[in-house]
């Protein structure tokens, strides 16, 4: 999470929808059942006045309704920019009998300190966000405002005719939603949840956070050959991974493998709450090959 717009003290009851939704110059423009797509409830069949020159219709819904189309600036936490992604990816061809990781140093206390970097430390899996967004070509203050949905690729083209230490991951960061953002209806990445309790009455209550986040997708793509392995010219596998999000709930990830059926879906964590270290594993299989990833936050 990198910004967000509360509306707290939400209780259920009836109040006025957003004039730019449901406007009305009387009850008959408010049919009784009706809801809008756009809306934030049920119409009860009333038309009431928000102040001497407007109307709109009323719903049945939780109010107050929120007013959360204009993100606060600067991004509430921006710190998160220094906040770092561990990326364990595991592949193996089972065709070759070949089995890497990206995790490629032996020495403990250099993963508890590396830091990803293009020039001075390419193999580090261990990524700062901020430098994620800027390895994208993006300003993380101003991301941070609305969020944002990137691609972390990793990529593995080995020759095992050659050394095998020379089979090294290459990252690449790219940006995915739509960057002209003055085009775009709803730019950048954001999703809502509620946080309910009971208020000194006893009351239903709750408090609803629009979030603002930057949003992960790891793909893994690779090829791999070698005459003396398999008496043939070599093989290639492509493994797409599937994807993480940065901080909202993990739906259970899709994997596929090219040329192969019947792929499996492992050990997802069902859900992942802001600001606390999580992990998340997913696993893809075929006949010939396997590609696994771990995150963790």
């Amino acid at each position: 999470m990198t910004n967000f717009i509360e509306t707290p003290n939400q209780k259920q009851g009836a109040c006025a929808e957003n004039p730019d939704v449901a406007p009305c110059s009387s009850d008959t423009d408010c049919r009784a059942g009706v809801t809008d797509p756009e809306g934030e409830g049920v119409f009860t069949g009333l038309c009431v006045p928000i102040n001497n020159t407007t109307k709109s219709c009323e719903v049945n819904a939780w109010c107050p309704l929120p007013k959360d189309s204009n993100p606060p600036k600067p991004a509430k936490m921006i710190a998160v920019e220094n906040f770092t992604v561990l990326i364990k990816n595991n592949i193996q061809f089972n065709k070759f009998n070949f089995f890497k990781h990206n995790i490629l140093g032996s020495n403990a206390s250099y993963l508890k300190s590396c830091r990803y970097h293009r020039q001075s430390d390419p193999e580090c899996p261990i990524f700062i966000l901020g430098d994620i967004v800027s390895e994208a070509g993006e300003d993380f203050k101003e991301l941070a405002i609305e969020g944002g949905v990137f691609s972390i690729m990793i990529e593995w083209n080995c020759n095992l005719d050659l050394n095998e230490q020379a089979c090294k991951p290459n990252y690449k960061f790219r940006r995915l939603d739509k960057e002209n953002r003055k085009k775009t209806i709803s730019p950048g990445y954001n999703f809502r949840f509620p946080k309910y309790y009971k208020d000194a009455k006893g009351i239903e209550t709750r408090t609803l956070v629009k979030a603002y986040g930057i949003r992960f997708m790891v793909e893994v793509i690779g090829q791999v050959s070698g005459k003396q392995q398999m008496g043939t010219p070599g093989a290639e596998a492509v493994e797409p991974i599937g994807y993480f999000t940065l901080p909202h709930r993990c739906p259970c990830v899709t994997c596929d493998l090219a040329g192969g059926h019947g792929s499996t879906c492992f050990s997802v964590l069902p859900g992942i709450h802001p600001l606390v270290t999580s992990r998340l594993q997913v696993q893809c299989a075929n006949n010939d090959n396997i590609a696994a990833s771990e995150i963790i936050i």
